[in-house]
C-alpha cells in the first residue's frame, strides 16, 4: 500500500499540465520552451536554436532571416495543436518509468 501511495505521489510530481503547457506556448513558443516543459528536448533546443538563427541573420545580415522566422512561427502554430499530444505522452512515460522501477 506505501509503494503505491510512493507511486502515486512521485507520478503527481513529474507530471505535466496542459495548462501550464500552454502558458509556456504564448509565451515563449518561439524559444521552444512549451517543448522543453513537456519533456521534448532535442526539437525544443533546435527551435531555440531556429530563433537564435533568425535574430542573428536580421541583425547580422539585414531581413535575411526573415525565412527562418516564418519557418518558426508556422512551427509554434503547429505545435498550438499538438500540445495535448506531446503533454499526454509525457506523462505516459513518466508513468512507465516509475511503474519499470
Amino acid at each position: 500500500m506505501q509503494e503505491k501511495q510512493s507511486d502515486a505521489l512521485m507520478y503527481d510530481a513529474g507530471k505535466r499540465s496542459i495548462a501550464a503547457t500552454y502558458v509556456l506556448w504564448f509565451l515563449f513558443g518561439w524559444l521552444g520552451a512549451h517543448r522543453l516543459y513537456a519533456g521534448y528536448k532535442l526539437s525544443g533546443l533546435l527551435m531555440l536554436g531556429l530563433a537564435a538563427l533568425a535574430w542573428y541573420r536580421i541583425i547580422a545580415v539585414e531581413e535575411a532571416g526573415f525565412l527562418a522566422f516564418i519557418v518558426l512561427g508556422f512551427w509554434v502554430l503547429v505545435d498550438a495543436a499538438l500540445i495535448p499530444s506531446m503533454v499526454r505522452k509525457s506523462n505516459m512515460r513518466t508513468a512507465q518509468s516509475i511503474a519499470a522501477r
